[in-house]
């Protein structure tokens, strides 16, 4: 019974470590959304419904201050949100 508390701990003490690592990397994100929000992290990609393009390099109609603010409008349907890392994750679940 003693081992099995020990190894509650641990992995709680784990878990607390992760959880507050996530936390503090977020919470810089909100602060300074303008470090967090780079050209490299992001795609601008305009669909009609049937097709899909990409715009190219930012122009000048849409600076950083534009885009940050474009999403904050935006509604949860016209956001797509991807990850490598989430996608990696996935594809060991399910092979």
């Amino acid at each position: 019974m003693k081992d099995m508390k020990q190894k509650w701990i641990r992995s709680w003490q784990r878990y607390r470590v992760f959880l507050g690592a996530m936390l503090m990397a977020g919470f810089w994100s909100f602060l300074y959304p303008e470090y967090t929000l780079l050209p490299e992290t992001y795609r601008i990609v305009y669909t009609d419904g049937e097709t899909e393009e990409e715009s190219g390099e930012e122009s000048e109609e849409e600076t950083e201050e534009d885009i940050y603010l474009l999403l904050q409008k935006a509604s949860p349907k016209q956001i797509r949100f991807r990850s490598k890392l989430w996608e990696f994750l996935c594809s060991l679940k399910k092979g």
